[in-house]
């Protein structure tokens, strides 16, 4: 009896030991992380992965020079674009104005403007100007008519040049060169066929000292013929190139004209 007493004491012992350590705790499983959140606001989902966090104080790109016009300010007064001054040509850089530092496009050195359109001819010395179409020798009519008023306006003198004949409009003329020689005087005529002024003029090709005016001789008379008379006499000891300008200053029609020396 005194054998079986303490083994019951062993065992409420054993028991009493085992209710003061305790019992062992449940082993917590580790809870697995989620492997995706749901999408935030104004980002699209990111494939298998967390979306990027926005940077603190980044803002958009801003937008490049030239690809958007400036959004207007409050309270400002929109700033009125530069406009292309009549008969500006474009500057470097397709800009059709003005650019402050930019070379601005010069001139050539000898060139002459481009003339406007439905603008006159620019007035040539003596009269000269926007050329006539020129014909054979003058026939017909035309012929007859200007052998009588030749024989009639320059009688003992000899032809210089020969005879020029052409279609003129309003403006018109025809040119023929030739040198004056020391002493020799020089006479012209011309006749038109409804032409209702023909205008004759002798033009220096050459400058000479002491010679101000190219005009060296013009006739006075009014009409479609014309001449030059009493004929012209070349002073300086050498010779000089001439033209003669035949002109028709009003009217249009055919035209002949003619050189004569002594």
């Amino acid at each position: 009896m005194v054998h079986h007493a303490g083994f019951k004491t062993l065992a409420i012992a054993a028991l009493a030991a085992t209710a003061l350590m305790g019992c062992p705790r449940e082993q917590q499983q580790p809870q697995p992380y989620p492997q995706s959140y749901p999408p935030q606001p104004g980002y699209p989902p990111q494939p298998g992965g967390y979306p990027p966090a926005p940077q603190p104080g980044a803002y958009p790109p801003a937008p490049q020079p030239g690809a958007y016009p400036p959004a207007p300010q409050p309270g400002v007064p929109p700033q009125p674009q530069p406009q292309p001054q009549p008969g500006t040509q474009p500057q470097p850089g397709g800009f059709p104005f003005p650019i402050p530092g930019l070379p601005q496009p010069q001139p050539q050195p000898g060139t002459q403007p481009a003339p406007q359109p439905g603008a006159p001819p620019a007035p040539q010395p003596g009269g000269g100007g926007n050329q006539a179409q020129v014909l054979p020798a003058p026939s017909g009519p035309l012929n007859a008519a200007f052998n009588v008023f030749a024989q009639q306006e320059m009688s003992g003198m000899q032809p210089m040049t020969d005879v020029v004949a052409g279609n003129f409009q309003q403006g018109q003329v025809l040119e023929q060169t030739f040198q004056m020689q020391p002493g020799k005087c020089y006479g012209a005529v011309a006749v038109g066929a409804g032409v209702q002024e023909m205008h004759i003029s002798f033009v220096m090709l050459q400058p000479i000292p002491g010679v101000q005016n190219p005009v060296l001789a013009e006739d006075k008379r009014t009409g479609s013929n014309a001449s030059i008379k009493p004929c012209y006499t070349w002073q300086l000891p050498v010779g000089a190139n001439v033209k003669v300008v035949y002109q028709a200053r009003s009217g249009s029609g055919l035209a002949a004209g003619r050189v004569y020396v002594r």
